[in-house]
């Protein structure tokens, strides 16, 4: 057998599949020289010598070698998946799906050249994380009770939960597992709750928040409540029941300062002080009655 493509002779007569070497013509096709050739069918085509030679053309087209994108893949295993037929659905990269199903009644969807490459071996219910058990765990107020037939997109079972406050709520394995679930949410509930109990506040304002705070890290001037504008000028901001009051621009730092601050003890001091003196006389009042 020879292996050089170069030294495989062609001629007058031989077979090539169901084609049949005529004669060789004048033409060339990338520098390969052209045979006329006669199909099984009876059609003449002109073929080079190279495709000859790797018989990458062995009809007239009459009969189209499956390629890879026309494989007939129905039947085919891989791993628990079985191929059953190909869908008019197609992937992101506009390549048809086949539809598969899994040894545990699941489905998957593949192109072509996934399957081929065995890129999934199950519909997602053998990952590791599917095979815990965790009926009858507790993970904070949360207690496992079963898993449900649902699943995440990334194939974590969902597993049905009570909490300590009587609720039931369905929790992915994977949350539990790592921890990311640890009530049904009244616990955040009651978080906030005590937030709001530890901060004072006034006519819808937050005592806390009020007053000279340190600016933030991502604020260039250094000040709270006065940023430097892309035309290296300032403007100068006070914060009062939800909204934002601007001050005016300022061509220095120094004078976008002094803005803010007149601000603060116009619109935020007397609040503070209110708040001040109505602590004071509670206070007062509790040492008085002896609490």
């Amino acid at each position: 057998m020879v292996s050089n493509l170069a030294e495989q002779k062609l001629y007058a007569g031989q077979k090539t599949e169901k084609l049949r070497l005529l004669q060789v013509t004048d033409r060339r096709e990338g520098g390969y020289l052209v045979w006329e050739c006669r199909c099984d069918c009876g059609n003449v085509v002109y073929v080079s010598s190279k495709k000859l030679r790797r018989r990458t053309v062995t009809n007239c087209g009459c009969m189209p070698s499956p390629g890879k994108h026309n494989q007939n893949l129905t039947g085919k295993k891989v791993g628990l998946l079985t191929v059953e037929y190909l869908t008019d659905q197609r992937d992101r990269e506009g390549k048809k799906l086949w539809h598969l199903t899994c040894a545990c009644g699941g489905e998957a969807f593949m192109n072509t050249a996934d399957v081929n490459r065995s890129k999934k071996a199950h519909c997602g219910c053998q990952t590791t994380h599917n095979r815990v058990d965790l009926r009858g765990v507790r993970k904070g107020q949360l207690t496992v009770q079963y898993h449900t037939d649902k699943r995440t997109k990334q194939g974590s079972v969902i597993w049905l939960c009570t909490c300590e406050c009587g609720n039931e709520v369905e929790v992915s394995e994977s949350a539990l597992v790592h921890g990311n679930r640890v009530s049904c949410g009244c616990k955040k509930e009651e978080a906030q709750k005590m937030i709001v109990h530890r901060k004072h506040c006034i006519n819808g304002t937050c005592i806390e928040r009020l007053g000279q705070k340190p600016a933030r890290k991502d604020n260039k001037s250094g000040v709270c409540g006065v940023c430097e504008k892309p035309n290296r000028k300032y403007e100068a901001v006070i914060g009062l029941k939800g909204r934002t009051y601007h001050l005016g621009t300022y061509s220095t730092i120094e004078e976008a300062t002094q803005a803010r601050l007149h601000a603060v003890e116009e619109m935020h001091m007397p609040i503070i002080r209110s708040y001040l003196e109505e602590k004071e006389k509670t206070q007062d009042q509790m040492k008085n009655e002896g609490i």
